[in-house]
């Protein structure tokens, strides 16, 4: 696979410097911010083979599902939730319990999902 096709790791270089400016603007930690890098490269990768979130446009579907777990997490620590652990129920591709977990580290989190 080249450098332009969807769901190519690669591509992630060209999308980082934004994504991590919105990131730090919603409130993920700066320390968070590698962590959440090296899991979507790894997302990104697996996603060629069992289409964990989309192979048609990965990089609007990935962008919403990481503002949008963005939002979650920071609303979760207002809330002081994050003093027991989580549980993400159908967690498939791991979105959002792993992202959880690299934007709080620390944080207890549990992914469930059924497999057949």
């Amino acid at each position: 696979m080249n450098g332009d096709m969807p769901g190519n790791p690669g591509l992630l270089d060209s999308w980082w410097p934004s994504w991590r400016s919105e990131l730090s603007a919603r409130g993920v930690p700066g320390a968070s911010l590698n962590r959440t890098r090296t899991y979507l490269v790894d997302l990104l990768k697996f996603n060629r083979v069992e289409n964990l979130i989309s192979r048609r446009d990965p990089t609007t579907q990935l962008r919403k599902l990481v503002l949008e777990t963005a939002e979650v997490s920071n609303w979760l620590h207002d809330q002081t939730i994050s003093a027991g652990p989580w549980l993400d129920l159908g967690s498939g591709g791991g979105i959002p319990g792993l992202l959880l977990a690299c934007f709080r580290e620390g944080q207890s989190i549990t992914l469930l999902d059924r497999r057949q």
